[in-house]
């Protein structure tokens, strides 16, 4: 709140939460708004909970800009590339015929993408591409893997979209609801706070996948236990694969990366990634380090929360993407619930 007061002339909003890897426990889930579940609540207060999808109380969703790039280049690992290997940052038109998708036909219009802060043009390495969040690259990526197995690997991450109009109001998404199209690189399908924590608490865990829980118990007053959800954790994507996404990652924090600002003290090892959507609808920061993934997400604060205008600058900050709000709220967060944490390591791993 202090960053981003519950009443605010820009009308955002602005959740987190974060989740311990390797176990889906849900250690915090926090919001800037107060708590009203009345018809017409008084500015500042909602009964939507931004961080969760519209089954479990929260918003229809929001775009993940960005953030959804770890999942393409997860794939991309997956198919046998490599960090180091060369990457066109060219801008140019596509058109479906230089897409593949093995699962259904995936088609779109002639599409010209572009990079926020312009630039391109050149060759670098995929790892470079992340840590710069170069769109124009991660099109160049997509357009040499099979759609579907980028569907598939963000899905194995735990990675789900959230409501579509047509579905029922208590729904659980499926595999098959993530939309298969070229621009799905780009993050464009909504998804929750909570589903990206999962998916990047799944490369902190070395690849081990766990749904999400805010309950560990319920006891009777007779000692007796109530069977609550379980996290289901299995291993969905490799420990070899996830490492090397941590590896990748942590260049979001170095010189030249889009989160270098934030500096984690005890000089802890963090891996993250910024995203901000299409038209400036979201801003967000997923952040990691071995015991601890969080996840800040800032939007425009309608009816539903799903945002429909960009967010615009507000207070001091000069622009409202994943840079700004977010990687300062997350570091903020990070440095107290780490406090008193051992220093700890991600596994090694030395890059092609």
């Amino acid at each position: 709140k202090r960053n981003i007061p519950a009443v605010n002339s820009a009308n955002i909003g602005s959740s987190l939460i974060d989740i311990e890897p390797g176990t889906g426990r849900i250690q915090a889930m926090v919001q800037s708004t107060g708590y009203d579940t009345g018809a017409n609540p008084e500015p500042g207060f909602t009964s939507v909970n931004y961080a969760t999808d519209f089954a479990r109380g929260g918003s229809r969703g929001f775009q993940p800009g960005s953030n959804f790039k770890p999942f393409v280049l997860t794939q991309w690992l997956r198919e046998g590339h490599t960090l180091s290997e060369q990457v066109s940052t060219a801008s140019r038109t596509w058109t479906s015929g230089d897409f593949h998708s093995s699962c259904m036909r995936a088609s779109i219009q002639p599409w010209t993408p572009g990079n926020a802060e312009g630039g391109g043009g050149g060759m670098l390495p995929a790892a470079a591409a992340l840590k710069q969040s170069i769109n124009t690259a991660f099109v160049y990526i997509g357009s040499k893997l099979d759609l579907c197995g980028i569907a598939q690997s963000a899905w194995d991450a735990g990675y789900r979209p959230t409501q579509n109009s047509d579905w029922e109001p208590i729904y659980t998404p499926q595999e098959s609801d993530i939309t298969i199209s070229p621009n799905m690189v780009l993050g464009t399908q909504t998804t929750a706070p909570m589903y990206m924590a999962s998916g990047y608490s799944t490369f902190a865990a070395g690849g081990i996948s766990c749904t999400p829980i805010a309950i560990e118990r319920v006891v009777r007053p007779d000692g007796s236990e109530i069977p609550v959800p379980s996290a289901n954790c299995s291993q969905t994507i490799e420990p070899e694969v996830a490492n090397t996404m941590a590896y990748a990652m942590r260049g979001a924090f170095e010189k030249g990366g889009t989160a270098n600002a934030s500096k984690v003290k005890d000089c802890r090892p963090a891996a993250g990634k910024t995203g901000t959507a299409n038209e400036n609808l979201a801003a967000w920061f997923a952040g990691y380090t071995p015991q601890l993934v969080t996840v800040v997400g800032l939007h425009q604060d309608t009816e539903d929360g799903r945002g429909e205008e960009s967010i615009t600058p507000f207070g001091k900050w000069r622009e409202m993407t994943g840079s700004s709000f977010p990687v300062t709220a997350w570091t903020e967060f990070m440095q107290v619930a780490l406090e008193g944490v051992p220093v700890e390591k991600f596994p090694a791993y030395t890059p092609p």
